[in-house]
């Protein structure tokens, strides 16, 4: 077994001794902060030259006290080690990291090894990047409060298992991550936003190589994710994004099932629950499909399904207010690949500009409009423009 190395950087590791108590040793009656096996004493704790690595099935609570304030700078947070999990929770307070956060650093078959962050209300954490599952099993509970990084990856080695659970409450509860959000790169990602919970991401990739496992699911009205780029299935075979009870996902391009070889999913589900971005392309070089049901909506500007040769694409608008629009551009149903639309039970496909069915010389589309009341309303429609339509 590779060995994760903590202390690449030449720094003091400073250890946890194991069970619960405070992160500054004011308020332990006992010392639970361990450096080069001397046992640091009491008003001492980690500092920001220092990697903390909490394990030994070690509880740390971050919060304010009678005798220190609530701020806390380490260089680098490592939480779990190969046989025992470390545990963080923190409380009203901040916790401002130099470089990284790993939960879960190694994987061990059956040893509790994970890596476990809890946040309340009123919390602030800062880091370059987070590794939610590095090889083992990662899981961070935001209950409210603000996570900021450059990178965020959520199940990064081929047996990690990494799990963010965002949820609001009615408090700020936000992930903002500047740079690029992956949720499962080599293992098991899963992100879950709700209550009112934003996730936030310039790029945000989910099932990002061959053999991973994406999922994110938003549920709740004024739950969100929010980013520049999505992509549903890089190229993994198992990616999806659920929207569900009011949920809402915003872009400026969403892609699903982007490489070849790869699978992803949209699923659009319930009144309220929406997707809107500018340009859409539903099956890549992949496998992509896109469901909308029960009074979901996506609304956007461009729409392509199976845009490149290889690319197969599958749209279903169905039931009572389920709604697809397209407000500004045009609709390709077949661009380059093989892409298929079936609207029924009263859904429907709205778009402003044309429709092209089976859009070049090797593309096929169809589209099938069934049941009382479903809908395909278009500027003008062309059944096989230069490819196979109908």
């Amino acid at each position: 077994m590779t060995v994760f190395q903590h202390n690449a950087s030449g720094r003091n590791v400073v250890y946890w001794t194991g069970g619960t108590g405070e992160w500054d040793n004011d308020g332990n009656d006992g010392y639970h902060w361990v450096c080069d096996e001397k046992i640091l004493g009491r008003h001492d704790s980690p500092t920001e030259n220092d990697i903390a690595l909490i394990k030994n099935d070690g509880f740390v609570k971050a919060r304010p006290g009678p005798y220190w304030d609530a701020s806390y700078r380490v260089h680098r947070l490592i939480l779990g080690d190969e046989k025992t999990y470390g545990a963080l929770w923190i409380a009203k307070s901040d916790l401002l990291v130099g470089e990284d956060i790993v939960l879960g650093p190694e994987y061990s078959s059956g040893e509790e090894n994970y890596g476990f962050i809890r946040m309340d209300p009123g919390s602030f954490i800062k880091a370059e990047n987070i590794y939610a599952g590095l090889r083992g099993t990662g899981q961070i509970f935001v209950n409210g409060g603000e996570i900021e990084t450059d990178n965020m990856t959520v199940g990064v080695h081929s047996k990690a298992n990494g799990y963010v659970h965002l949820s609001g409450h009615e408090e700020l509860a936000e992930i903002n991550c500047k740079k690029t959000a992956v949720i499962g790169d080599s293992g098991k990602g899963e992100v879950f936003v709700s209550q009112g919970g934003l996730f936030k991401a310039d790029r945000l990739i989910v099932g990002k190589k061959s053999g991973s496992t994406g999922i994110v699911t938003v549920s709740g009205n004024d739950s969100k994710i929010k980013a520049n780029s999505i992509e549903i299935g890089s190229k993994s075979e198992n990616a999806l994004m659920k929207l569900t009870a009011g949920g809402s996902s915003q872009s400026d391009t969403l892609y699903v099932g982007k490489d070849t070889g790869s699978k992803g999913a949209v699923s659009v589900s319930g009144k309220g629950s929406n997707v809107k971005t500018n340009c859409g392309h539903i099956g890549v070089l992949g496998d992509g499909s896109l469901n909308i049901m029960d009074g979901g909506s996506l609304i956007l500007n461009k729409l392509y399904i199976a845009s490149l040769e290889g690319g197969t694409g599958a749209v279903t608008v169905s039931g009572k207010e389920s709604l697809l629009e397209v407000e500004t551009g045009d609709t390709f149903l077949g661009y380059v690949g093989t892409g298929t639309m079936e609207i029924s039970e009263e859904g429907l496909v709205r778009t402003s500009g044309n429709f092209y069915v089976g859009n070049s010389e090797i593309s096929n589309g169809t589209v099938m409009v069934s049941g009382l009341g479903s809908r395909l309303e278009t500027r003008d429609t062309f059944i096989g423009r230069y490819g196979n339509g109908k």
